[in-house]
């Protein structure tokens, strides 16, 4: 009777140093289950890279980063608290955020942060890092993600109200980006949009051509240019992006007929695009004819504007 008593305890004592051992690899699984699900929470929640300085309270000098190269950057912000609508400029090629700078700063007036920056190798004057040869259609891309992602996180921002503004290859980058973001843009104006790029491109270099490393006519550009363009149909991806586009056309640029054939292309590609010719206007919209176009943009903003 004893030896069966004995050996009952031993189970016992077995049973539960067995329950013990599984109860502490559950422990320590619930816990590295728990350290993972951290640690994914921290990679999820880290800020973008910024190098900002306040200038004023409304107005601020950023470095945005693309991996480790640096996007140079202004942003302007209304009076009083947000989160603000915001706009971000793309300028075309060659050229510097000093195109915009001015309508971006004007937007406060209306209430809406404005932000314009250089692309990285986008002209030989910026103050972005880069250079010009290696510069193309896609690395812009990457560019304005970048800011856009920076943009988005600054509690300044109101993120469900971001849209993008290009001019000329800008437009051509800021559709791309559109396309590939709908749920975060909501909305997109493009001035004179380069949608003929890739055919003059083509017309210059056809497809399986030998394409040098550096190129300086018509325009300062290396080898990737090229071949990023030739690889690259915007109407391809185009129609992806549903919300309404407002597309601005130069009075004095209607001559160039390549551009108004690609126009007409975009008005059929994009699902829903309002297309307006700007009086006095060049391809630049300088002067009085670049007010006009922002009155447009202001017009457009305020019908879509949550």
């Amino acid at each position: 009777m004893k030896k069966k008593i004995i050996l009952l305890w031993v189970m016992v004592l077995l049973l539960s140093c067995t329950a013990c051992a599984s109860n502490e690899t559950a422990q320590e699984a619930a816990q590295e289950t728990s350290q993972e699900v951290v640690e994914e929470t921290v990679e999820e929640t880290v800020q973008p890279k910024m190098d900002i300085t306040d200038i004023s309270a409304t107005e601020k000098e950023i470095y945005f980063y693309r991996d480790d190269l640096k996007i140079y950057g202004k942003m302007y912000l209304p009076e009083g608290e947000g989160p603000f609508p915001v706009v971000i400029f793309s300028h075309g090629f060659p050229g510097t955020y000093f195109w915009a700078d001015a309508y971006a700063k004007g937007l406060t007036n209306s209430g809406i942060a404005g932000v314009t920056f250089d692309f990285i190798g986008g002209s030989a004057e910026n103050k972005s890092d880069g250079t010009v040869t290696e510069m193309s259609v896609l690395t812009e891309v990457a560019d304005l993600n970048a800011v856009m992602d920076s943009v988005q996180s600054m509690p300044e921002i109101d993120a469900n109200n971001l849209f993008l503004c290009g001019h000329s290859f800008g437009g051509l980058v800021s559709t791309y980006v559109a396309a590939e973001r709908t749920d975060e843009v909501k909305g997109l104006m493009v001035w004179e949009p380069s949608y003929q790029m890739r055919e003059d491109i083509l017309q210059l270099y056809p497809e399986g051509s030998e394409i040098p490393d550096e190129i300086f006519s018509p325009a300062h550009v290396g080898k990737i240019f090229i071949e990023d363009i030739q690889a690259s149909d915007i109407f391809e991806v185009m129609a992806n992006y549903d919300k309404k586009v407002l597309l601005l056309q130069g009075e004095l640029s209607k001559t160039n007929e390549l551009q108004e054939v690609y126009f007409n292309k975009a008005a059929e590609t994009f699902p829903n695009m309002q297309w307006e010719i700007v009086d006095g206007a060049t391809h630049a919209f300088s002067g009085k004819a670049g007010e006009r176009a922002m009155e447009n943009c202001l017009s457009y903003l305020n019908e879509n504007i949550d």
